[in-house]
């Protein structure tokens, strides 16, 4: 009998659950239309046999994108210790501030796009306490080479710094995460922003830092032990982290919105097919609404340079023309 009465409970616990997740799924949290944008990453549009620079004249002039996140790649800026290369940098933030685009700029040695950290091949081996000395001095000179730039509206420090499942990365340091937000704070006055995977995170760690969170979100991933795995998560799940951590930052806002294919290896080794396949129209729509009902003021979206790529070199621009819309 009393085995019949814990099944009972049980499945009305899940019923409850079961009504919960529905209704929760179909809550709009949306208090209007969030500001888009797009990260770009001129690496990702070499990697994809495209011209960087095209590429991005493209997206600022052809989609009409208002917000921006880019990286400053240590690797590509300070090639030799003490020189640096600010022309593919100064050039894009240019470009960027004559159409009154506004820019996030990443900083520090963990920038997006894998490997994550883009360090010199001369800091590689270098004992951690140095090469972190490099790191602030790079992060020095970034910041005093853009600080008059009014297109730049926030400082991203080190992207995900805390996730250490993802990219060919040394274990994450909060100590070493302080001094660098110390550091900007120092430099300038412009709020600070720290990223958190949406999925692996409490977030809680980096709310407590930052002026400003930015979390990833994505509904489909891909693990080399398990495969694609399937996030169940509901655009609820999201707001109420976001409730969770407001009270200790300014905002919360989607710097990763997965809109290009998850690729075992990488997605100029996927076919059209299996491209398609991967990242339909209709995953990349259900994600924009997904993560508008989340309730984010600003969402990023990522894989700009893929929407080129099928555009350019497969001759099909749907998704190009379809993530114009959000800009019109």
């Amino acid at each position: 009998m009393l085995w019949r009465v814990i099944l009972f409970l049980l499945l009305i616990s899940l019923l409850i659950f079961g009504v919960f997740l529905f209704v929760a799924s179909r809550s709009d949290y949306s208090e209007g239309e969030p500001a888009w944008g797009v990260t770009y990453s001129p690496l990702m549009a070499e990697e994809l046999e495209l011209d960087p620079q095209e590429t991005y004249l493209s997206i600022l002039d052809d989609l009409g994108v208002t917000h921006l996140r880019l990286p400053s790649y240590w690797n590509r800026i300070e090639k030799t210790p003490g020189n640096y290369d600010w022309s593919e940098l100064d050039w894009m933030i240019s470009e960027a501030a004559a159409r009154d685009v506004k820019v996030t700029l990443v900083i520090g040695q963990r920038q997006p796009r894998w490997p994550e950290c883009h360090v010199p091949a001369w800091a590689e081996n270098l004992p951690m306490p140095n090469r972190q000395d490099r790191i602030l001095k790079f992060i020095e000179q970034v910041i005093r080479r853009y600080q008059d730039s009014k297109t730049i509206i926030r400082w991203q420090v080190e992207n995900e710094p805390l996730l250490n499942v993802f990219g060919e990365c040394p274990r994450s340091d909060i100590e070493f995460l302080k001094r660098e937000i110390d550091l900007v704070k120092l430099l300038d006055n412009r709020p600070i922003m720290v990223t958190e995977s949406g999925e692996l995170s409490t977030w809680v760690r980096s709310a407590g830092l930052a002026d400003i969170l930015g979390v990833s979100l994505y509904r489909v991933t891909w693990n080399r032990y398990l495969g694609y795995l399937y996030y169940p998560l509901t655009p609820s799940h999201y707001h109420n982290k976001i409730a969770y951590v407001m009270p200790l930052v300014e905002d919360v806002i989607c710097t990763e919105l997965q809109t290009e294919p998850w690729a075992t290896e990488h997605i100029n080794k996927m076919s059209y097919e299996e491209m398609l396949a991967a990242m339909t129209l209709e995953m990349i729509n259900n994600n924009a609404e997904f993560a508008k009902r989340s309730g984010f003021s600003e969402i990023y979206l990522w894989g700009v340079e893929w929407w080129y790529l099928m555009k350019e070199k497969f001759d099909d621009p749907c998704y190009w023309e379809e993530m114009k819309k959000l800009w019109e």
